[in-house]
């Protein structure tokens, strides 16, 4: 009897295990697939540039930074959200100072913020300004090219040049060539530029703008800015424009004595004023001799 309803039993018994080790591939199977996607670098970097710029790419006035800081180790507990899309959503919809972000944040938003907070030191752009060339005066942030004297030799001043550097760790592309904008931006001129539209400023690479003060006719200081467009945080790099047109200097004009008014009128005056004076003394000289003979 042992015999047989083992016999009997064993196919059961396969079967079962069988069923029960598809069952539990299946779930493992569905659990992997229910699983969120790894975080790239690509997400974090995303989430950086809308952390330090909602206020511009999302129309909300303000960004993350504004009050949560610097990371990492933000301000208001801003760490537990790390990695968690969800923590993040519900911040947005429950805090009164998150009110300008509602309506206007997706969930890829959430998302890319979340391993944002939890990546905070993902590489990411950098771009600085610098200059260089004959200006009177330049910084980071200005070109002053001082007194041109009017009309400006050759149409325009020396050229100065506006270096625009990546110093990050990844590359920002340039959005459009560099315009003028400002008071006068008819007075400035762009000469030159390698700073092309759609271009890939790779990380250390750099590109530069050649610029010179072309002032019109009237006297006077002038000013505009010159800025390029590009994708990352800020979305553009600015640098201000200045310079002072003065009038050419005279030449003092040499004076002509033409017999007409003026100095030489009156010392001519006087030279025929002494003459008939000397001829009346000479004749009443020659008068009084010729009586006396």
């Amino acid at each position: 009897m042992q015999g047989n309803f083992t016999g009997a039993a064993a196919p059961v018994l396969l079967r079962r295990w069988t069923m029960t080790l598809a069952r539990w591939l299946c779930a493992l199977a569905a659990s992997v697939l229910l699983l969120p996607a790894a975080a790239s670098a690509q997400d974090a970097l995303t989430g950086k540039r809308l952390y330090l710029d909602a206020g511009r790419l999302r129309g909300t006035g303000v960004s993350c930074v504004d009050c949560h800081g610097g990371l990492p180790g933000g301000a208001f507990g801003i760490g537990r959200a790390a990695n968690d899309a969800a923590a993040v959503e519900r911040a947005v919809s429950s805090i009164p100072q998150m009110t300008p972000f509602r309506s206007r944040l997706t969930g890829s938003d959430f998302a890319d913020l979340a391993v944002y907070i939890g990546q905070p030191s993902v590489p990411s752009p950098s771009l600085r300004s610098a200059t260089s060339g004959p200006a009177t005066t330049s910084s980071v942030d200005r070109l002053d090219f001082g007194s041109l004297a009017l009309p400006a030799q050759a149409g325009r001043s020396a050229t100065s040049r506006w270096h625009l550097v990546n110093d990050g760790a990844v590359g920002l592309r340039i959005e459009s060539g560099p315009q003028l904008r400002g008071e006068h931006p008819q007075d400035f001129q762009i000469v030159a530029t390698d700073c092309e539209p759609q271009r890939m400023l790779a990380a250390g690479a750099s590109c530069s703008v050649d610029l010179a003060f072309r002032p019109d006719a009237s006297a006077g200081t002038r000013r505009a800015v010159v800025f390029v467009m590009h994708d990352w945080v800020g979305g553009e790099v600015a640098l201000a424009l200045a310079g002072t047109a003065v009038p050419a200097a005279v030449p003092p004009v040499a004076s002509v004595d033409s017999g007409g008014g003026g100095g030489g009128h009156s010392l001519g005056l006087l030279c025929v004023l002494a003459l008939v004076a000397a001829a009346r003394r000479w004749w009443r000289v020659r008068r009084y001799g010729l009586e006396r003979g």
